[in-house]
């Protein structure tokens, strides 16, 4: 006769272990989609390595006070570069390199100008807004492709944290849904949707062509 105890108390320690891992993948993925969680990590490298300051010409904000950042839809910007202070600091802590974060910084500065249209209801500038949102999209797409070979990292982590509050993410409807998007458009004119010179052009043309030709077979 087939004892089940033994067969229960053989299985119950590999059992346990899965269940343990479904978790921490499930909490992991959670935490990856947290705004707390992501700026937490951003102000841990900020206080790890607090003597960096000028990031390519650009001096950081200190982290706001969530509650009052949270307030209006535009939240503060104290360094008044036309970037949220905690995204400033995120965009410094967790960009990869100069090309990087100078291409976060064109999204987040062209998606807080498409904020501040929807808080003031401007439906006569929403196609330039949205023309110069999609070139600041193809920018980073391209950028964060090559050093990443995930063309929507940063952009999934910044339309997240950007969007953070219900007003904010409230915009999204505002978006013309006859909008025209060229999110596809990466390519050897990288350099045309970006708003500043990149460094080591070549390589990173020639790295996305490579890219796209192995994610193409797929």
């Amino acid at each position: 006769m087939v004892n089940i105890k033994k067969i229960i108390f053989s299985i119950a320690p590999i059992l346990f272990t899965g269940v343990v891992l479904i978790c921490i993948f499930i909490t992991l993925n959670l935490l990856e989609k947290s705004y707390d969680f992501q700026m937490w990590h951003a102000k841990k490298i900020q206080s790890d390595f607090p003597e960096y300051v000028d990031f390519f010409g650009e001096l950081e904000p200190q982290f706001p006070d969530k509650m009052i950042n949270s307030k209006t839809i535009l939240g503060i910007d104290v360094n008044a570069n036309g970037i949220r202070d905690d995204i400033d600091v995120w965009i410094n802590r967790i960009a990869t390199d100069e090309n990087e974060t100078k291409a976060m910084r064109q999204y987040s500065l062209a998606k807080q100008e498409w904020l501040n249209v929807c808080e003031k209801k401007e439906p006569k500038v929403i196609n330039a807004v949205n023309l110069k949102l999609e070139n600041a999209v193809t920018c980073l797409m391209a950028l964060s492709g090559y050093q990443r070979k995930d063309s929507n990292f940063t952009i999934n982590k910044l339309e997240l944290l950007i969007l953070n509050t219900k007003e904010r993410l409230s915009c999204v409807d505002f978006y013309p849904k006859n909008a025209t998007s060229n999110l596809n458009s990466i390519g050897t004119d990288t350099n045309f949707y970006c708003e500043f010179e990149i460094q080591n052009i070549r390589n990173v043309v020639s790295g996305n062509i490579l890219w796209q030709k192995s994610t193409s077979k797929r």
